[in-house]
């Protein structure tokens, strides 16, 4: 079975991580990438993480973007989903933190999008919050998902931990505190 084509929209922290790790994985082929910023700033970026460190992959500049060891990914700059050139995608990796709700996020199917997994909860019905650990076997289901999320990072710090206590102890009340980076 061949790759699935994929699209990352929004360019951030949290999209160059997931570029960085879905390149990595076979079933999976980033054709494209899509962010504000320059297609410098973002070649430079996935190449360079104050963090993660130098990834052992070469990025260079071209014409349509720029090329990881050698292979074209395409970079655009629209600022919408329903701007963005889908042709030959099944697969967009929505991690702009902007697009949360099912509505805004209905125009990547209607365009003929596979499956949409968002980087960030999306809190209503028709799309599956996926908790690893806690829920995370829904995604085995036959029924396919088009539309994902990962819950919120508050979520699967907090989720796993309140499974193994429920399950083996109870809950009876709950309080949490949750102290958080700045985001975008």
């Amino acid at each position: 079975m061949p790759p699935t084509p994929c699209m990352i929209n929004g360019f951030g922290r949290i999209g160059r991580l997931v570029f960085r790790y879905a390149w990595e994985d076979p079933t999976l082929d980033i054709v494209a990438v899509n962010d504000l910023c320059s297609k410098e700033s973002a070649a430079y970026l996935a190449q360079y993480d104050s963090v993660h460190g130098t990834w052992s992959r070469q990025i260079i500049e071209c014409d349509e973007g720029f090329t990881v060891n050698g292979k074209v990914v395409k970079f655009s700059q629209a600022k919408s989903p329903t701007e963005l050139n889908l042709d030959g995608i099944a697969m967009v990796m929505e991690c702009t933190g902007k697009f949360l709700k099912v509505a805004t996020l209905q125009p990547y199917l209607d365009r003929g999008i596979q499956q949409v997994v968002v980087s960030a909860p999306v809190k209503e019905a028709g799309a599956l919050n996926v908790g690893l650990g806690c829920n995370h076997e829904l995604l085995q289901q036959d029924t396919p998902r088009r539309l994902v999320t990962n819950a919120s990072c508050t979520t699967n710090c907090l989720g796993p931990v309140v499974r193994v206590i429920k399950e083996h102890f109870g809950i009876v009340h709950g309080c949490i505190t949750t102290i958080h980076d700045v985001t975008g």
